[in-house]
């Protein structure tokens, strides 16, 4: 799904100069669940940003779906981010004053779809999310592990090829934590790719491998069983 080639990136700040990324070499297979892990500045997060296409490599490949992503028009990048990835983000970034069945459906408006036929695939993945008594609620009567899984239904709504999550339990207490990982692992068992950026080793072992970062540079890759 994605090949990772000598990928450099480097911020330049009037005279300063920083290397977020340096010689990254990776693979994601389709339907892999990747944990990237690392100490804060390591590069975890200019990683994620650069696969969700929300920012492009100073220099190297990026090939997703074997297409060359470097270069890319940013009309083609949308077009890609619309039709394959999908955001989950640690503050949930959800609506206050839309209730959870209009969050969830927020990525499938501008989508050629009825109103019947959105509100049939919001319906479904509510109830796969376990949120289906609280439909019409709205996101400030809901505790924080319900909002994560709000988010994860609105993620999962446009079917992604590949869900981009940045410490998606990092809000929220261990019985949460734990409830949300699980609902990540299951649709990864479905076939959803997932690469998570988190600072919890337990969490990170939800996944297939787990690749660690410093100072920009994957130092370690670990496969699980």
């Amino acid at each position: 799904m994605i090949e990772l080639e000598n990928l450099h990136k480097i911020y330049r700040r009037r005279a300063v100069e920083t290397t977020a990324l340096n010689q990254v070499r990776l693979d994601i297979a389709d339907g892999e669940f990747l944990a990237v892990m690392g100490p804060s500045g390591s590069g975890k997060s200019t990683l994620l940003n650069i696969l969700g296409m929300l920012d492009q490599p100073s220099s190297g490949s990026y090939r997703f779906l074997d297409q060359d992503i470097a270069g890319a028009s940013e009309r083609r990048l949308t077009q890609l981010r619309k039709q394959h990835l999908s955001f989950v983000f640690q503050s949930f970034n959800l609506l206050d004053e839309l209730t959870v069945s209009e969050n969830v459906e927020l990525p499938l408006i501008y989508r050629p779809l009825s109103a019947r036929e959105r509100r049939e695939q919001v319906d479904d993945v509510i109830e796969r999310v376990h949120l289906g008594n609280r439909r019409d609620h709205y996101p400030q009567e809901l505790s924080g592990g319900q909002q994560q899984r709000v988010a994860i239904a609105r993620a999962l709504v446009t079917e992604p090829r590949l869900i981009l999550a940045d410490e998606p339990t990092g809000n929220l207490d261990s019985a949460n934590g734990r409830e949300v990982m699980g609902l990540l692992q299951r649709f990864n068992q479905a076939g959803t790719a997932i690469v998570m950026v988190t600072h919890s080793a337990t969490h990170a072992r939800y996944g297939h491998r787990i690749v660690h970062l410093f100072d920009g540079r994957i130092v370690e890759q670990e496969a699980l069983s």
